[in-house]
This record gives structure tokens, C-alpha cells and sequence, in this order.
């Protein structure tokens, strides 16, 4: 505390006089305050999110990886060899802005390709395709025959329409894919029950509107 802020006692003499004044430190100003919170800086460090601590899709990732209820289902669905192409290569998330990581890997018993689709900020497998290529007599390309899906999405129930219809969604938004075999579906579909589909059809026929594929949430 400066000296000039510190309480003045005066002293007097006999005439009742000051003959001086003497400064005397405050008790406040030998007491140190010890606050009982953590600095800034060590909240700040506390909670900052490393690089390792994201959900990029390296092998620990991938092995953390969880999916929610899931079903198996057949399902057939030609595919070009650019489409092929594109789901094997994925896509990863750089950052806390990229929603999604996708990878494949190869089935070791009969070969095939598991293409799984997971949310990159906690790690949730919604859905996994299962390729496989075609061969022979120069056919390039490859078909989806399976289908691997979260049933349960935090209180939503999916059913295997709407995981079917939601996963081409994401593969066209994401990956560029065309998958010309299935129909156009809107983005702003995804999530939502499948039994919504046939009514948001007619409305695009109605309209005369294409469906746009923006990348969803």
C-alpha cells in the first residue's frame, strides 16, 4: 500500500500543538488475500481440448469407436466405380467443425469392405456398408450389400428405411457419391422417421423441385 494512503497518528505537546506525524502500517496492508480459486490460465488448461483428445480416425479412435443397437440387413445396390472409389476413401475430420469421420477396412473371412460412418465429436457409429467389388468380364464398380445401422440414436428409434435412406444422404452430402440406383432424397430428411418420405416426395414432384444434397448437421 503507498505510504501516502497509510493512516497519520499526530503527536502533541505540552501547548497542545503537533509536533509531528508518524505513519502506521495498516493491517490490511500486511495481509496477503490467497484466493481459493484456480488461475485462468490453469482452468484454461484444464479444459482445453488437445489435438490427441479429437475423434480423428487413427486406429485408437477407430477401436473406441461404438455403435447403439445395431442391425444387419441385406441390400443390394449397383454402384459406380467412382462411387466405389469414394467410399473406400473416407473422408476425416481436420476439426471440431468437421461432424463426421468415415473409413473402410477390409472384412479378413470373405474379403468384403466395411465403409463405417461415425460422428468425429464422440466417436457414435451410425451406420457401416458393405461392399463388394464387382469382378470379372471388365465390370468396374461394386454393389452395397449390406447395411449395419444404430437403431437408437439417443431417443430416436431408426428403422432399416430410414438408416437405408439417411446413409445414401450422408454418402452423397460428404463424399460427392451419385448412387444413382437409389432415389434423390432431400438433406433436410435426415433424421427424420422414413414414413415422412412418400409425402416429401409427391411435394417435390408437385413443385417440379430437384432434391439438393447439402453437406447435413
Amino acid at each position: 500500500m503507498p505510504s501516502w494512503l497509510l493512516p497519520k497518528v499526530g503527536c502533541l505537546a505540552a501547548n497542545n500543538r503537533i509536533t509531528h506525524w508518524k505513519r502506521i502500517p495498516s493491517p490490511i496492508s500486511s495481509f496477503k488475500q490467497k484466493s481459493t480459486f484456480p488461475q485462468p490460465l490453469a482452468v484454461h488448461n484444464a479444459f482445453k481440448i488437445r489435438p490427441s483428445d479429437m475423434a480423428y480416425p487413427n486406429q485408437a479412435w477407430k477401436d473406441r469407436s461404438t455403435m447403439t443397437e445395431p442391425a444387419t440387413t441385406s441390400w443390394h445396390v449397383s454402384i459406380s466405380e467412382a462411387d466405389f472409389t469414394k467410399l473406400i476413401a473416407g473422408i476425416e475430420s481436420q476439426s471440431m467443425d468437421d461432424k463426421w469421420n468415415v473409413w473402410s477396412e477390409e472384412r479378413s473371412h470373405d474379403g468384403d469392405m466395411l465403409v463405417h460412418f461415425a460422428r468425429s465429436w464422440t466417436g457414435q457409429k451410425v451406420w457401416i456398408l458393405h461392399l463388394e467389388a464387382n469382378d470379372g468380364d471388365g465390370n468396374t464398380g461394386g454393389k452395397i450389400k449390406g447395411i449395419t445401422w444404430a437403431q437408437k440414436l439417443g431417443r430416436i428409434h431408426i428403422s432399416e428405411e430410414q438408416g437405408k435412406r439417411d446413409v445414401t444422404i450422408m454418402s452423397r452430402a460428404l463424399l460427392g457419391c451419385k448412387v444413382e440406383a437409389l432415389p434423390e432424397y432431400d438433406s433436410s430428411d435426415l433424421y427424420k422417421p422414413a414414413s415422412t418420405d412418400a409425402f416429401k416426395e409427391r411435394q417435390r414432384q408437385e413443385q417440379g423441385n430437384g432434391s439438393g444434397n447439402k453437406p447435413p448437421v
